[in-house]
């Protein structure tokens, strides 16, 4: 082996070093924006050295602001939800703070993926007003309370469009934002609506466009529901609709992305990255398919993607 070649290897060791102490060991890494403060990103590992074992990712401007907290992967084959968090971990909000777990549930996302996973449907395990119903929707929950966040997000997607599409085994959920019971949320909820609809889905049938799901309100033991009832926190639990394979992944990543930075800007926190900035790419592209009118009274037509 040439010095030289040494030298390489040695570096490498050194960074992954590095990496593996900020990943396990919380150390942060701060970044200039150029006005006396820092951005410090910092990730820490939630129940290390277990099947749950994922990181939770945290941005701090050091700067006064709101504080975000983005919950994703809940459940198995719900990706989108998933790359929407990776991505805005990486983003960077101008003022505030910003957490994001975007594997809560590594059994059921990595791990022989299933829709549920170990422990069953983790998003019926937060127990609202009483407590958490496992290691770790506990751990998760300890977390949020330290934060203290002024909003929250759950980001799912769904089988079937809210409201159109019959139940199959259960109630389709998708293309709907559910906000918590208070102004906040609801406000939040409707420019998040019209945002979408009007400047992201005008070109879908109308059964694609966005609706308001039912108040969270502790009613269920939902994340959203103990988000409701045991904190002050406001929350919007948010559905696509994966439309049996059809709508492609980043279609539906999109959607959770704009979601997201509408909802936050309402509550005072901006990014320095736009949407476009952001955006997942897709070679896909919409085309009318007039063969699927029996898919339901509401739904005359719908779009069909083809590479």
């Amino acid at each position: 082996m040439t010095a030289e070649r040494l030298v390489t290897r040695i570096e490498d060791g050194i960074a992954a070093y590095r990496e593996l102490r900020r990943s396990r060991w919380n150390e942060p890494e701060a970044r200039d924006i150029g006005d006396g403060f820092a951005v410090r990103r910092s990730s820490d590992i939630l129940r290390p050295g277990t099947a749950w074992e994922t990181p939770l990712y945290a941005v701090d401007t050091r700067v006064d602001g709101p504080t975000v907290f983005i919950l994703a992967g809940q459940q198995g084959f719900e990706p989108s939800g998933v790359n929407a968090a990776d991505i805005l971990r990486r983003m960077t909000p101008e003022s505030g703070k910003l957490l994001v777990i975007p594997i809560a549930n590594k059994t059921a996302v990595d791990e022989n993926p299933s829709y549920h996973g170990r422990h069953g449907n983790m998003n019926r395990n937060w127990n609202s007003g009483g407590r958490p119903a496992t290691p770790m929707t506990r751990t998760i929950w300890d977390r949020f309370t330290a934060a203290d966040p002024d909003l929250a997000f759950d980001l799912h997607s769904s089988m079937g469009i809210y409201h159109v599409d019959p139940p199959d085994p259960d109630p389709p959920v998708g293309q709907a934002v559910f906000p918590t019971d208070d102004v906040a949320a609801k406000r939040a909820s409707e420019a998040v609506r019209q945002t979408l609809n009007e400047d992201y889905l005008a070109q879908f049938p109308y059964c694609y466009r966005y609706d308001e799901g039912g108040l969270q309100d502790g009613s269920e033991d939902m994340f959203s529901d103990r988000v409701h009832v045991d904190s002050t926190a406001s929350c919007l639990l948010c559905e696509t609709t994966r439309d049996h394979g059809i709508l492609p992944t980043p279609k539906q990543t999109l959607w959770h992305l704009v979601t997201v930075l509408r909802a936050a800007e309402t509550f005072g926190m901006t990014f320095e990255e736009s949407i476009d900035d952001v955006a997942p790419t897709t070679s896909r592209s919409p085309h009318r398919c007039a063969t699927c009118a029996d898919r339901g009274t509401l739904r005359a037509e719908r779009w069909n993607y083809s590479c």
